[in-house]
This record gives structure tokens, sequence and C-alpha cells, in this order.
């Protein structure tokens, strides 16, 4: 391990790696799916959905597909709204933000 070095003076730019600012292409939180932009959003309903449809076809035929389908979009559904109202803060700001005194 002789010769390795980690400080400053190991690098070639002169600059530590977090000073270096960081290029972002495509949009915020997507990723590039087919040539098209895919919301993650998106992604996670329909993992949720086909991963409870698989269970239901698993457990029940096609019938139960159906129904494992439409648990997995009612609990993607469910999470989108407890993240956003947990991010959103107290329902206080909720309604001020909202047009509401």
């Amino acid at each position: 391990m002789a010769g390795i070095s980690t400080g400053p003076e190991a690098m070639t730019s002169g600059q530590w790696p977090w000073d270096v600012p960081v290029a972002r292409h495509g949009a915020r939180g997507a990723r590039r799916l087919g040539g098209s932009v895919v919301p993650l959003t998106l992604l996670t309903t329909l993992l949720l959905a086909a991963g409870y449809g698989w269970l239901g076809m698993v457990a029940d035929g096609p019938a139960g597909a159906l129904i494992g389908a439409g648990a997995g979009l009612a609990v993607s559904a469910g999470i989108f709204v407890l993240v956003h109202r947990a991010v959103s803060g107290p329902a206080r700001l909720r309604r001020r933000r909202a047009g509401r005194p």
C-alpha cells in the first residue's frame, strides 16, 4: 500500500470531489425506459399492481389476478397519500397553502 496518497496532492484537478459540480440530465426522479421518461411513481404503481396480480394468479387463477392487481393499485394509492401527507407538513399548514385562512 506504499505510494498510495489520499490527500489533496493526489488529485490532478486540485479540487476535492465534492467541490466539482455534477451535471444532471433528464427529469429529476425519473428513468429512461424505451426512449421516453417514465416517472418513478408510475413505475412503483405498475410494480405493485403486477406483484399483487401475480400473487393473486398463483392463489386463485385469473379472477385472483384481477383482484390482486386491484389490491396493488389500492396499496399504491394508500402509500402515495401517506407519503404526501407526511412530507407536506402539519394539517394547519396544508390548509393555509390550499387558500383557506
